[in-house]
C-alpha cells in the first residue's frame, strides 16, 4: 500500500469484525518507542509511518496527516486543540458529484519524521470514546479514520499527490451479550448502524445494483470512494477463536467474503501543477494576514480585571500541575525503560534456556543414536562369538574324528604286522624242531648202520644244514629288525604328523579365539567410553539448565512482583492526573508482563519435566555395568580357554614325547635283543663249523671215540637248538609286549583327545549359551530405554560393521549340540 501511495494511488485499510476481537490493536498496537526503535508489538498505522519516512528517504515531499473520529453520527476532530469541534461533510465540488468529500474544519498536522506522525496518533487516540464493557474493557465506542496525505515532487513543474486512510472500525456488539445499558446502548445501537448500512452497500455493490445507500450513513459517505471507487482497498477481518463467537465469526467471514467480490477502478491521482499549488498556498497565506490583522485590531483583551486574574491563577496552576505531571510522566519513563532493560535481560536468558534446551535435546539423540549403534554392534558381537565357538567346536570335533581314526589304523596296521611276523617266528621255530628231529635220526642211523660213511655224509649235510639254518635265520632276523624299523618310523611319523596336526588346529583355534574375544573386549571398551562421555556431558547440562532454570524463574518472579508493585503504586499515585489512559497502559503492561511469565514458567516446566524424563537414564548406568560384567566374563572365560588348552597341550607334549620315548626305548630294546640273539646264533655256527671241521680232521684218528663225540656233538646241536628256542620265544614275548605297550599307548593318546573334547567344546559350547542369555534381557532393555525417552528412533537393524559381514559370511555355519550342564567354572551370574 505505500508503494502504491507513493505512485499515486488513493488507498484504503480498514479492519472489521466484532467487539473484543482486535481490531484497534491490529491497527494501533504498542506505539510507544524502546531506545528509539519501533516496537515489536506496533500495530499498522506506526509501522506504515516508519515505512514511508523510510521510503521518502533523499526524495522532496511534504507529508500531512488528520485523525477524526464518527461518534453517534458526529464527525469530531481529534487532532484540534479545542474541546468537541463538529465537522460537517460537503462534496468536492471541483472533482464532480461523484468526487472525493471534503471535511471543513479539519486540522491537516505536517510532519517530518515517523515519530511526529506517531505522536499525533497517540494524542488522538487519548481523545477517542472508549468503555467498558463485558466483552472488552477498553471497547471502542467510535469509528476512527487517520489519513495520510502525501505530496511528491517529481518534476520542476508537478507534483504527485497520494492519500491512505487507515480506518479501525468500532466492532459490532450483542447488546445482551455486552451488558450495554443507558448511553453504551445507545452507542452500540448508532454502531450496529452505521456497520449495517455499510454492508448494504457492499451488497448493493456485489449485486451491481441501481442505487447504492452511501447517504444513509456518514461512515459509508467517508467510505464512499473505498468501496466501489477509484480507491485501492484492503480489508482486515478479526474473528474470536471462541466457540461461543462462532455465529460472530461466521457472519464476519461472509461479511469479508462479500467485500472482497468488489470491483474498484483505482486512478492515480492527477499531478497538481507547481503553479496551482503555490496559488493555493498564497491564498491561504493571505486568508491567514487578515485573521492576523482582525485579531490584532482589537488592542487587548476585553475581558474583567477580575477575570483576567482568575485566568492567570488558573494557568499558573495549571502550569505547576503540567509540571509535577512531566516530572512523573519522566520518572515513569526512566522506570519503564529500567524495566523494558530487564525484561529484555529476562529474553535474553529465555533465549539462552531455550537454546539450551534444544542442545539437551540434540545431545539426548546422539546419546540414543550411540545407544542403538551400541545395541547393534553388541547383537553383532554375540551373533559372531556363537559362530565362532561353532566353528571351533566343529573343528575340535573333526580333529578329534581325525586323530581316533588315525589311532585305530596304526593300531590295525601294527596288530596285523605283529601277527604276520610271530606267524613267521612260528614257522622258523617249526623248522628248527623238524631240522633237529632229522639230526638226531640221523645219528641214530649211522650209529646202527655205516658209521664212517655215513659220519661224512652227515657231516656234511650238518655242514648244509648250518649253513642253510644260519642263512634262514640270518634272514629271519633282519627281517625283523627291519620290520621293527619301519614299525618305529611308522609310529614316529605317525605321531609327529598328528601332533603337527594338533599344534595347526591348536594354533588356528587359538587365534580364532584370541581375535574373536579381542574384537568384543574392544567393542565393549569402546560402548563403554562413548557412554561415559555422553552421561557426562548429559549430567553437565542438565546441572546447568537446572540451575539457570531456577535463577531465570527466581528473577522472573522478583521482577514480576517489583513490577507489580510499582504499578500499583503508580496507578493509586496518578490515577486521578492520567486517568483512562494510563489505566489502559497499566493494565496492557501487567497483561504482557503476566503472559511472558506465564510463556516463561510454562518453558521452566517443560525444561523441568525434561530434566526428570532424563534423570530416568540412570538405567544407562545398569547398561554400563552390565556391559562391564560381561566383558570381564569374557576375559575371564578367553583367560580360563587359554590356560586349559595350553595344560592340555603341555600334558599332550609330554604324553607324546614319552609315547615317543618308549617306542624308541622299545626299539632299541627288541633290536639289541635281536642284535644279541644273531651275535650268539653267529657265535653258535661259528662253533658248530669249528667243531664239524674238527670231528673230521679227527674222524681217521678218532674213530674208535666217534660214538663218544657224536653223542657230545649231539648234546651240543641240541642245547644249540635250545638256545635258538628259547630265544625265539624271547624274540615272541618282546613283540607280543611290544604290542600290549603299543596299545596301552594307543589308549592313552586317545584319553587326552577325549579329555580336550570335554575340556573345551562343552565349555565354548555353555559359553555360547551364556552369550545368548545375555541379549535377550539387554537388547529389550535398550528397546525398552529407547521407547521411553523422548524423540528416540528405532534402533536400525543394519547398522553392524562391514567387517562384521564379512567375517561372518565367510565362517561356515555348524550346529553343535551342547550339553545343558554349566561347567562351574563358566558359571557367571545372569543379568
Amino acid at each position: 500500500m505505500v508503494d502504491e501511495l507513493l505512485c499515486g494511488y488513493n488507498c484504503t485499510v480498514f479492519a472489521y469484525g466484532q467487539t473484543g476481537t482486535g481490531k484497534t490493536y491490529t491497527m494501533f498496537g504498542k506505539m510507544t518507542e524502546e531506545l528509539g526503535l519501533l516496537s515489536d508489538d506496533a500495530g499498522i498505522i506506526p509501522r506504515t509511518l516508519y515505512t514511508l519516512f523510510d521510503k521518502l528517504k533523499g526524495r522532496d515531499s511534504t507529508v500531512k496527516c488528520s485523525f477524526i473520529e464518527l461518534y453517534n453520527e458526529a464527525l469530531c476532530d481529534l487532532l484540534s486543540d479545542e474541546g468537541d469541534t463538529k465537522l460537517q461533510l460537503f462534496e468536492n465540488e471541483r472533482n464532480g458529484a461523484n468526487g472525493s468529500l471534503l471535511v471543513k474544519g479539519m486540522r491537516e498536522s505536517y510532519v517530518d519524521s515517523p515519530s511526529a506522525g506517531v505522536r499525533l496518533l497517540e494524542m488522538g487516540s487519548r481523545k477517542r470514546q472508549v468503555a467498558a464493557t463485558r466483552c472488552n474493557d477498553l471497547s471502542s465506542r467510535s469509528h476512527t479514520i487517520f489519513t495520510i496525505n502525501v505530496l511528491t515532487r517529481t518534476s520542476e513543474q508537478s507534483i504527485t499527490s497520494g492519500k491512505l486512510n487507515l480506518v479501525d472500525l468500532a466492532g459490532s456488539e450483542n447488546i445482551q451479550r455486552s451488558g450495554a445499558e443507558n448511553k453504551r446502548a445507545v452507542e452500540a445501537g448508532q454502531i450496529n448502524k452505521s456497520l449495517l448500512t455499510l454492508g448494504r452497500v457492499i451488497n448493493a455493490l456485489v449485486d451491481k445494483s441501481s442505487h447504492v445507500p452511501y447517504r444513509e450513513s456518514k461512515l459509508t459517505r467517508l467510505l464512499q470512494d473505498s468501496l466501489g471507487g477509484q480507491t485501492k482497498t484492503c480489508i482486515i477481518a478479526t474473528v474470536s477463536p471462541c466457540q461461543s463467537s462462532q455465529e460472530e465469526t461466521v457472519s464476519t467471514l461472509d461479511y469479508a467474503f462479500r467485500a472482497k467480490n468488489i470491483h474498484n477502478r483505482p486512478q492515480i491521482n492527477t499531478p497538481v501543477p507547481k503553479d496551482t499549488l503555490l496559488s493555493e498556498l498564497a491564498l491561504e497565506i493571505e486568508n491567514l494576514k487578515r485573521n492576523l490583522r482582525a485579531t490584532r485590531d482589537r488592542n487587548g483583551v476585553y475581558m474583567t480585571s477580575d477575570t483576567h486574574e482568575e485566568m492567570l491563577k488558573e494557568i499558573e496552576s495549571r502550569r505547576i500541575v503540567n509540571e509535577e505531571q512531566k516530572q512523573c510522566i519522566e520518572a515513569l519513563e526512566s522506570g519503564l525503560q529500567h524495566r523494558t532493560g530487564e525484561l529484555l535481560a529476562v529474553t535474553r536468558q529465555l533465549r539462552d534456556l531455550d537454546l539450551d534446551n534444544k542442545e539437551a535435546h540434540l545431545k539426548l539423540r546422539q546419546m540414543n543414536d550411540a545407544l542403538n549403534k551400541a545395541h547393534n554392534i553388541w547383537g553383532g558381537s554375540i551373533a559372531e562369538v556363537s559362530d565362532i565357538t561353532e566353528k571351533v567346536g566343529a573343528r575340535m570335533k573333526d580333529f578329534q574324528a581325525h586323530q581316533t581314526r588315525l589311532l585305530r589304523d596304526f593300531s590295525a596296521n601294527l596288530g596285523r604286522f605283529l601277527e604276520n611276523e610271530m606267524t613267521a617266528a612260528q614257522r622258523n621255530q617249526t623248522l628248527l624242531y623238524d631240522t633237529l628231529r632229522a639230526v638226531e635220526g640221523a645219528g641214530e642211523d649211522s650209529k646202527t648202520q655205516l658209521l664212517k660213511g655215513e659220519t661224512e655224509e652227515a657231516f656234511h649235510q650238518l655242514k648244509q644244514i648250518s649253513k642253510t639254518g644260519r642263512a634262514t635265520v640270518s634272514e629271519a632276523l633282519n627281517e625283523l629288525s627291519h620290520a621293527i624299523t619301519r614299525i618305529s618310523e611308522g609310529l614316529e611319523g605317525e605321531l609327529l604328523k598328528c601332533n603337527d596336526q594338533f599344534e595347526m588346529a591348536y594354533g588356528a583355534f587359538d587365534q580364532d579365539v584370541q581375535s574373536t574375544f579381542q574384537t568384543i573386549v574392544k567393542h565393549v571398551e569402546e560402548q563403554n567410553v562413548e557412554i561415559s562421555e555422553l552421561r557426562h556431558r548429559l549430567q553437565n547440562a542438565n546441572s546447568r539448565m537446572i540451575e539457570m532454570n531456577h535463577k531465570t524463574s527466581l528473577d522472573v518472579a522478583r521482577l514480576l512482583e517489583e513490577e507489580r508493585a510499582n504499578a500499583e503504586v503508580e496507578r493509586n499515585n496518578f490515577l486521578s492526573q492520567i486517568g483512562a489512559i494510563y489505566d489502559l497502559s497499566s493494565q496492557q503492561r501487567w497483561d504482557r508482563l503476566q503472559e511472558n511469565y506465564n510463556i516463561i514458567c510454562s518453558d521452566i516446566s517443560s525444561s523441568g519435566i525434561l530434566m526428570e524424563s532424563l534423570t530416568t537414564h540412570s538405567r544407562i548406568d545398569e547398561c554400563i555395568a552390565r556391559q562391564k560384567q560381561l566383558a570381564k566374563e569374557l576375559a575371564d572365560s578367553s583367560s580360563y580357554l587359554k590356560v586349559r588348552m595350553w595344560q592340555d597341550k603341555e600334558r599332550l607334549g609330554k604324553r607324546h614325547f614319552s609315547a615317543r620315548q618308549a617306542a624308541v626305548s622299545a626299539k632299541k630294546d627288541l633290536q639289541q635283543s635281536v642284535d644279541n640273539h644273531k651275535e650268539t646264533l653267529h657265535e653258535q655256527l661259528e662253533l658248530w663249523a669249528r667243531e664239524l671241521e674238527k670231528t673230521q680232521s679227527q674222524n681217521k684218528q678218532l674213530s674208535d671215540a666217534y660214538l663218544g663225540h657224536l653223542n657230545t656233538l649231539e648234546t651240543t646241536i641240541k642245547q644249540s637248538y635250545s638256545t635258538v628256542k628259547d630265544q625265539l620265544g624271547m624274540v615272541l614275548e618282546n613283540s607280543g609286549q611290544f604290542q600290549k605297550d603299543m596299545a596301552r599307548h594307543s589308549d592313552a593318546m586317545e584319553q587326552p583327545i577325549e579329555a580336550l573334547e570335554k575340556e573345551i567344546c562343552e565349555p565354548l559350547s555353555h559359553l555360547r549359551t551364556n552369550i545368548q542369555s545375555y541379549s535377550i534381557p539387554t537388547g529389550a532393555s535398550l528397546e525398552q530405554d529407547a521407547c521411553d525417552r523422548p524423540g528416540a528412533t528405532q534402533s536400525n537393524q543394519e547398522g553392524t560393521s562391514h567387517w562384521e559381514h564379512d567375517n561372518l559370511a565367510k565362517q561356515p555355519r555348524v550346529e553343535i549340540a551342547s550339553d545343558d550342564s554349566e561347567n562351574p567354572r563358566l558359571k557367571r551370574r545372569r543379568l
